[in-house]
């Protein structure tokens, strides 16, 4: 038998009919079709400092939190701040600060109650002055550092392969909630 993957869920009923109707004229047991879920290929901050072999200099309490969205902060900080959405990344090199102070003052402005920015990767090997970096570490995001510039850092970080890996708790229930409501899982016992 087969399951499908990643299907892309606008289209999910039409491809769950046509692909059971077409493999079962094959003589294959369809034992499910598994919508797309976005957010099981987002990385964890922990993950992209793993993988990507940067430096931890703040923040390793929030190491969990998953990036939805990428931003290269190469513009005025006003216009970079349009861009922040929940659970942003931002790349920027270290001597930045007129960025690294915008995106503070956005998640000072959001009251702690979500933290819009998931982690900043400060690249170029530049830290940030002792005032900067302690503000950084006040706020609780995680601080990354890589010695690269800054289009090596955000290709480095696009170029990562995302699994699910052990510690993804709230990966591992969705998936598991997925196969679920997804996968005959009797059919699959029947035939062992």
């Amino acid at each position: 038998g087969v399951i499908i993957n990643k299907v892309l869920p606008a289209k999910f009923d039409k491809i769950d009919r046509l692909v059971r109707k077409g493999l079962e004229r094959r003589g294959i047991n369809v034992l499910g079709v598994i919508p797309y879920n976005k957010a099981l290929s987002y990385p964890s901050i922990r993950q992209i400092l793993e993988e990507a072999g940067f430096e931890l200099l703040c923040g390793k309490e929030a190491l969990e939190s998953y990036v939805s969205t990428i931003i290269v902060g190469a513009m005025a900080p006003q216009d970079a701040i349009k861009y922040i959405v929940d659970d942003s990344l931002l790349i920027t090199p270290g001597d930045r600060e007129d960025m690294i102070r915008a995106v503070l003052k956005c998640y000072r402005e959001n009251d702690r109650r979500r933290l819009k920015v998931s982690g900043i990767v400060l690249s170029a090997g530049i830290v940030p002055q002792a005032e900067v970096m302690q503000a950084l570490a006040d706020s609780g995001i995680p601080v990354l550092l890589g010695k690269e510039d800054t289009y090596t850092v955000s290709s480095s970080i696009h170029d990562l392969t995302v699994k699910i890996r052990p510690q993804d708790e709230l990966k591992i229930r969705t998936a598991v909630e997925m196969i679920k409501t997804h996968v005959d899982l009797e059919k699959i016992v029947k035939g062992m």
